[in-house]
């Protein structure tokens, strides 16, 4: 029982409907990290406000500016407005915070870059 708990309270879903990377518990989502399957296109997002009110729900093509987004291994600053995911692309989406195990889930991006299907679309 104690293993599954810790594996849930780093758990996500996708909601295609409003674009959003959701949490599937009560706290809030510090860091994720977006890589593209076919490509060494890959994202950090990380929590970058003094307020520690970290957001349960994050929009994926407008992030809000209380996080910093970098890229690749060089860690290179992307303005949060002009970050997006390329189309027609398979992108693992990963939450790692805290002493709990990370959890990835599956994204495929659209002709536009928006996300049209996932691996996981709730909490069950």
């Amino acid at each position: 029982m104690i293993f599954q708990s810790c594996f849930q309270s780093n758990a996500i879903y996708f909601d295609t409907s409003t674009q959003e990377l959701k949490s599937c518990n009560n706290k809030g989502i510090v860091r994720i990290y977006i890589s593209n399957d076919s490509t060494n296109e890959n994202y950090k997002i990380e929590w970058k406000s003094e307020d520690n009110n970290f957001l349960k729900a994050v929009k994926i093509n407008a992030i809000p500016e209380q996080y910093i987004i970098s890229s690749g291994w060089q860690n290179k600053k992307v303005n949060n407005k002009q970050f997006k995911l390329s189309p027609n692309s398979y992108y693992t989406i990963e939450r790692t915070q805290g002493d709990a195990s990370s959890f990835g889930i599956k994204i495929k991006t659209d002709s536009i870059g928006l996300v049209e299907k996932t691996n996981k679309s709730n909490c069950d």
